[in-house]
Formats: structure tokens, sequence, C-alpha cells
């Protein structure tokens, strides 16, 4: 008995109106997909300024947003497919016996030479082949591509982190290559390498396919597997492998300039912007505009410190600096040298309260140091407050700029991590700006 009197009826028909829901699942996806890589460009921001930001957190959010720019273009493959599939079958219908070259009343030759190429029917069935591959092969993709993601984040958390991570952690590359590795795993080409090494050795094959199937548990490639294979072994091997790398390819060169980090973590690359001049490493040449509060866009965070406006007209100028978790180390410091009481609620009598008002602000005046055109203003008064626009926790205060003149002015923003010996300066922020 064949395969194909096995299959019910209902399935039958099933798969003869899948295409349907094949549209309505495909242009869901390609809605969420479309604005998940500006969602996860926020977390990745929020990550930078929020936590111990290092190259594993980097890679994980990298491989993120690829993901789904490879699998935008996945279902919008199917979608195309399927919408050419959807106009020759409109022909089709309309039109059963094709084309009639008597009423064309074009050259004898030419009608020879059409009628060498595939009618329009032969071409419907193609498209649908591929159409439902492709849908295929891009749910596949996505439970490969997050499994795998899921799969390096925990090797990371749970293994790396906690083994030698002054090793792992902020080696870019290693984690590149950790990610290829697993990538490779997911989508079975280390397993085509292993079986067709270990074809006659039973006990050896047997034993890495109980370890495989355990790793294809953890990334939820088993899920699939059967049907991955079914597809690798009923067409031709290159093309799939083809297909499944092109649009990773593709997906890369899209997002090496869509993320919203520029660090030596991240990697740049324009095909459509060969200006060289462009990027220049002085903070004088370039302006932020997440320093200004006024110019600040939904989604938009403030990176490090901002200002309300790059125009001021009053005599008194606002100062926010996000509350990075680098901070958090000299303000540990701080609690533990000056004795410092960290919750409000435990302090007992107003001595205590005093001491570490002035504490925290003797700290804050430490850590932040503040210069107005070159000059250097200190014994400012701090303020621990919420970001209006952007909801930031960060410190916040005033500088008195009523003597300055009309015209352009610079602020420089520095922080020195009070906790080292050797307290090295870091620049947060040049905001330029115009007083009126």
């Amino acid at each position: 008995m064949s395969k194909q009197e096995l299959t019910p009826e209902w399935l039958k028909d099933l798969e003869r109106t899948s295409w349907q829901i094949e549209l309505l699942v495909s242009g869901g996806l390609i809605f969420t997909l479309y604005s998940l890589p500006a969602y996860i460009n926020s977390l990745l921001l929020d990550a930078y300024i929020n936590t111990d930001f290092s190259a594993s957190i980097l890679i994980i959010f990298i491989a993120a947003f690829v993901v789904a720019k490879a699998l935008l273009i996945g279902f919008g493959v199917n979608l195309l497919l399927r919408a050419i599939w959807l106009a020759l079958l409109g022909v089709h219908f309309s039109y059963p016996d094709g084309v009639d070259y008597e009423r064309l009343n074009y050259s004898s030759a030419f009608e020879q030479e059409m009628k060498r190429k595939p009618s329009t029917l032969t071409r419907i069935l193609w498209f649908e082949r591929w159409a439902s591959l492709s849908y295929s092969i891009a749910i596949s993709l996505t439970i490969g591509a997050c499994g795998s993601i899921l799969m390096v984040a925990g090797l990371y958390y749970f293994i790396l982190e906690r083994v030698l991570p002054e090793l792992w952690l902020d080696s870019q590359w290693l984690g590149y290559l950790i990610l290829v590795v697993v990538c490779l795993f997911s989508f079975g080409w280390i397993d085509r390498m292993f079986y067709r090494r270990l074809r006659n050795r039973t006990v050896a094959t047997r034993r890495y396919f109980k370890f495989s199937q355990f790793l294809k548990t953890l990334n939820f490639t088993r899920l699939l597997q059967l049907e991955s294979l079914t597809i690798l072994s009923n067409n031709r091997r290159w093309l799939i492998h083809l297909i499944n790398l092109s649009y990773f390819a593709v997906a890369i060169v899209i997002s090496l300039n869509d993320m919203t980090l520029d660090n030596d973590l991240s990697l740049r690359f324009s095909l459509f912007d060969g200006r060289n001049h462009k990027l220049y490493p002085a903070h004088h040449f370039s302006l932020q505009n997440d320093e200004y509060d006024d110019l600040l866009k939904e989604g938009m965070l403030v990176q490090e410190a901002s200002i309300p406006s790059e125009f001021i007209e009053t005599s008194v100028l606002p100062v926010f600096i996000t509350y990075d978790e680098i901070y958090d180390r000299s303000l540990d410091y701080a609690v533990d040298s000056l004795q410092l009481t960290e919750r409000w609620e435990e302090i007992d009598n107003g001595e205590e309260f005093i001491h570490n008002t002035k504490g925290i602000q003797a700290t804050l005046n430490e850590m932040f140091v503040v210069r107005m055109n070159g000059i250097e203003r200190d014994s400012l008064r701090w303020y621990f407050r919420e970001h209006p626009t952007t909801k930031q926790l960060g410190f916040s205060t005033y500088l008195d700029i009523a003597t300055l003149e009309r015209g352009q002015n610079e602020l420089r923003l520095n922080y020195i991590p009070i906790y080292r010996s050797r307290q090295d300066t870091t620049v947060l922020r040049w905001i330029p700006f115009w007083k009126e």
C-alpha cells in the first residue's frame, strides 16, 4: 500500500487549503518581525545602561537582531511566492486553455519557442511546492534560531560566567565562534559530518545520537527534526543549505548598521554609503539627539546625560545624568568608607540623616566633574530623580548660567571611579548649547 493511500481524506483537503492559514500566519509574523528589531534595540540600550554589560550580552542581542531580520526575509519570501502563485492561479482560472496563438497571430517560430516553456499549470504547481516549502523552512528556522540563542545564553549564564569569567565574558570573537558552532549544530551540519564519519561504527553512532538528541531537546530543534530531514533528503541538499545561509547572510548585511550601540564589539558595514569621514572619534564633531530632552522621541533613552534643549533662554541649566550600573561600585565604596546607611527607612535620627545627605552629596561631587566652557563647577547640589520623558532613574543638578554671554557654550561631564587607587577619568558627554 502506498504512502498516498494511507493519507486520510480530511488531511488531503487540509493540505489543499492550507495556503489560506499560511498567508494569515505569514502576514502576522511579518508584521511582528518588522517591529521586533526596534524593540530589541531598546532592550539592548536598556541592558547597556542598567547591567554589567559584557560581550556575552551584546552577542546574544546581535544574534536576536539578525535572527529577526532573517525570519522577516524568510516569511517575506514565502509571501512573495504565494502572491505569484495566486496571480498565476487567477490567470489559469480565467483562461484554462492557455495562450490563444490564433488570435495572437504571431509567427509560427514564436509559437514553437513559447510552447517549449513550462505551462501556467506547471508553474502553478512549482510555485505551490516552493511556497509551501519556504513556509516550512521559515518555521524550522524560527525554532532552530530561537533555540540557538537560548542555548548560547544558557551556556554563558550557567557555565562560562562561573568558570574563569575573565577569559570568556569580554571575548567577542569567542562569543561569535560559540554562536556559529551552536547554529551549525542546530541546523544539522555537524550531525551530517559526524554521521558520515561514523557510518560504519554502530556503537559510536548510537552514543553520538543520544548526545545529539539531548542537545536538540535543549534548543527545540528536535520538534521538527524528522520534517527537516524529509525536506533535506527529498531536495538538492546544497540548495536547501544555500537557502538557509542566504536568509542569514542577507540579514547580517542588513543588520550590521542597524544596531543602536557603536563600539568595538559590534561590526560596522554599509553597502550603500561610501563616505569615509562620518565617524570621527572626537566628541566635538558628533552631536547626539539623546543629549537634548526636547529631541527625545518615543522609545529613545538618555544614554549618558542630557540638558533640556540646544537653545537655552533661562539663567538656570538643569543637567540630568543617567544612573548607569557602572556607578554602583563607586557608590558601594562610598557607603562602606563613609559608613552611610543604604536604606532611608533605616535612618533613626536627624544626625544620621544629615551625615547621609552630606556623604552622598560629597560622593556625587567627587564622582561627577562638571565643567562649563572649561571651568569646573564644584559643590553642586545633586538630586536622585526620574527623567520626566524616558522615566529613567538618574542624578540631576542645576547650573547657574546667568553670567554666560549670549552665544555658543560647552558643557563637559566626566566620571571618576572613586573606588580605584589610581583614579581614571571617563568622559561621559560633551554637550554644546546656545545661550540666548
